[in-house]
């Protein structure tokens, strides 16, 4: 998907995945992906004051992808699985930074019209901070990824939790 890099991480056990994939993609404990955006507002000034703006996000996710080592069964279905909640989480993050700035563009490119550069760089910053909040509270609920592994079953349990 464009916007999307994987982080190929080679892990013999979900644990050695989960610590490999956290050193690989550098994010909190037990974060596996990061999805990062850019706003950037395309500006037309009249006497320092804003004639007509538009603006656009760039979104992109950098996310853990398993490439391979000696798993066993249990092991790479879990492997599996956790990369397939965290591309589903991360994909979370893209939908809500994309919905955010959809809505609150809309308001922006009109409300800015005849204001000043600094009234542009304010609206960015309260745009970033909802997508930042909404990011948060998403994180709070599913930002991790968690496992238990009973040897005594089949699969090893794997969930996202909160961070």
């Amino acid at each position: 998907m464009a916007g999307e890099t994987l982080v190929n991480v080679k892990a013999d056990t979900i644990e050695d995945f989960l610590k490999n994939a956290q050193a690989a993609i550098k994010e909190g404990k037990g974060e596996i992906g990061v999805t990062t955006y850019v706003i950037t507002p395309k500006v037309a000034y009249d006497n320092k004051k804003v004639k007509k703006i538009d603006f656009s996000v760039k979104i992109d996710i950098k996310r853990a992808h398993w490439s391979g080592g000696k798993a066993d069964d249990r092991h790479k279905k879990a492997i599996e699985t956790a990369e397939d909640l965290n591309a589903d989480h991360e994909e979370k993050h893209r939908k809500i930074a994309q919905d955010i700035c959809d809505k609150m563009f809309k308001d922006a490119e009109k409300d800015l019209v005849g204001k000043s550069s600094k009234e542009v760089d304010a609206k960015i910053a309260e745009i970033k901070k909802a997508v930042d909040k909404a990011y948060a509270d998403l994180d709070k609920k599913e930002g991790a990824v968690d496992f238990d592994d009973d040897e005594s079953k089949d699969t090893i349990s794997v969930k996202l939790t909160g961070a």
